[in-house]
């Protein structure tokens, strides 16, 4: 079985940010692109018609369903936004210490219509265990919160599945963690 599979959310109108992906932290990994348009050559699926930045909700349910069935062979999936940076040497190195009954990433609590809901950052990306991704491809659903990460911070919440704050997942620079840009690497 393969390690980890990275999923993308990404638009047609972004495409520097595929390239920039696929030529620095992408470029040695196993990657799907879900997008508002297809080029299965590059690996981009589509999975809406709407390329706003509403449409992020409505692509992460959508991709559930539609993730083709050569990409369903993983160990881990990580879900990231097109302007992520993922150390991939540094999560294959950490694997064996997450959990899989957790999903992990930056906790956040920034959804004002409901501030009892804890949920993962997308910006900073999240890892998913296999066993979690089956039960999402058929229960994830649009909650109409204009969010992805929200929705599926519901979709955890619903289903009793706990998160993890883990320090290696980060939605902001280096500074703002007052992380020295030298030491970013860890």
């Amino acid at each position: 079985m393969k390690k980890i599979l990275y999923l993308i959310l990404h638009t047609e109108k972004q495409s520097e940010r595929y390239h920039n992906i696929i030529s620095t932290w992408g470029k040695n990994c196993d990657y799907l692109f879900y997008s508002d348009h297809e080029d299965l050559k590059n690996n981009i699926i589509k999975v809406s018609d709407n390329n706003s930045y509403n449409s992020a909700e409505e692509k992460f349910c959508n991709v559930m369903k539609l993730i083709p069935e050569d990409y369903k062979n993983y160990e881990w999936y990580f879900f990231c936004d097109n302007d992520t940076f993922v150390n991939t040497q540094l999560m294959l190195s950490n694997l064996e210490n997450f959990s899989t009954d957790l999903v992990h990433g930056e906790v956040i609590n920034s959804f004002h219509p409901d501030k009892s809901l804890f949920y993962l950052s997308g910006g900073a990306g999240y890892l998913v265990h296999k066993n979690i991704v089956k039960l999402m491809m058929s229960g994830v659903k649009n909650y109409n919160t204009g969010y992805s990460d929200v929705s599926f911070g519901y979709f955890l919440r619903d289903n009793n599945i706990k998160i993890n704050d883990c320090k290696l997942f980060n939605s902001q620079p280096p500074p703002f963690f007052k992380i020295k840009y030298e030491n970013s690497h860890n």
